[in-house]
């Protein structure tokens, strides 16, 4: 289950985010000013932005990362990014626009693969978009706090959840050796099958 973990620096984490703000600021400016489905009343944030560890779905080894919610005003994604020394990690192992599940809070959400050449290899999950349903900057930034928030909460109860299990089960383990009858000593297990001559033996 992924985990929140302490892994890089924070200011790593926050660097990258502010390097992902700056490339979709560009491209509001760019390649989306004016479109229909950007939302006037919206700027580019990235918000929240944090380490994490997410894994496919199925129980395979995770990867460490940074996790956060990018807001634009076309759409509301979850963007995670491998962590730097992972040159062969997740999503540089997808192709752009390739979907896979990983497992985020309690259930699993589709990623899509994507690369900029300032950011490199990451993945995004589409949380809502188009946005129009939302009056302003401040509420989308809430609802991004709130979908943050709760799965922080989900993953610290799945981590707990399983600690408990392994704790559990090396208790049991336990009490069951403390159970088992005593093994004999090496000189009575060798001389088991040898009879002591009796001294009144004629």
């Amino acid at each position: 289950m992924p985990t929140p973990l302490p892994l890089a620096p924070q200011h790593a984490h926050t660097e990258w985010a502010a390097r992902l703000q700056r490339v979709f600021e560009g491209h509001a400016r760019e390649r989306m000013a004016g479109l229909p489905v950007c939302h006037p009343g919206l700027t580019v944030k990235a918000l929240g932005f944090q380490p994490w560890q997410l894994a496919p779905v199925g129980g395979q080894t995770g990867q460490r990362g940074t996790l956060g919610v990018l807001i634009t005003p076309w759409f509301m994604n979850l963007v995670w990014r491998p962590e730097a020394t992972a040159s062969e990690g997740l999503a540089a192992q997808w192709a752009v626009g390739e979907q896979r599940p990983l497992q985020v809070g309690a259930e699993p959400l589709t990623f899509t693969g994507a690369h900029e050449p300032a950011l490199g290899h990451f993945a995004a999950c589409s949380l809502v978009s188009p946005l129009f349903e939302f009056a302003d900057q401040a509420a989308v930034e809430a609802t991004a706090q709130v979908v943050m928030a709760t799965l922080l909460a989900e993953a610290q109860a799945a981590q707990a959840a399983a600690q408990a299990a392994t704790q559990a089960a090396t208790q049991a383990a336990t009490q069951a050796a403390l159970a088992a009858p005593a093994l004999p000593g090496r000189r009575g297990f060798l001389l088991g099958g040898v009879r002591t001559p009796r001294q009144d033996a004629p």
